[in-house]
């Protein structure tokens, strides 16, 4: 059964259960629409943490997880990136987009129940390191 990674964009102030409820629930919704995968959450902050040492800038922790591949296998390190709001910062902004770029999917995941598919991210204001980008959804 083929792995389908799966970053979560979370805000920094999302508390654990919060965190393990939206895994989870993109672990069932995935899981239900291809049953031939087995779906793996990570959140941002988790993965940030935990590559830091190795990937210590915010623009090559930002390019490794948008566009990276595993060494071995030479799959996506993520399949897929989830975003919660469609007005995002730069870091977040410039995941999406090298995500698309790179024919990654990104999703806007609005509610537990509503999500989208984000088709292109707009860089608003540049300037605006909190929320000049915007995540455009079909």
């Amino acid at each position: 059964m083929p792995d389908y990674r799966v970053l979560l964009m979370l805000p920094k102030t999302a508390s654990p259960e919060e965190t393990a409820e939206w895994k989870a629930a993109v672990k069932v919704k995935l899981e239900t629409a291809a049953p031939h995968i087995q779906v793996t959450c990570t959140s941002a902050v988790d993965d940030r943490e935990e590559s830091k040492a190795a990937v210590p800038s915010w623009s090559d922790w930002g390019k490794r997880v948008a566009t990276g591949v595993d060494f071995m296998d030479r799959t996506p390190l993520y399949n897929c990136i989830g975003v919660f709001q469609q007005q995002l910062g730069r870091a977040s902004g410039e995941v999406c987009h090298m995500a698309l770029e790179s024919r990654r999917m990104v999703l806007f995941l609005d509610t537990l129940e509503s999500w989208k598919q984000v088709t292109t991210v707009v860089c608003r204001d540049k300037d605006d390191w909190i929320s000049g980008w915007y995540a455009e959804t079909s």
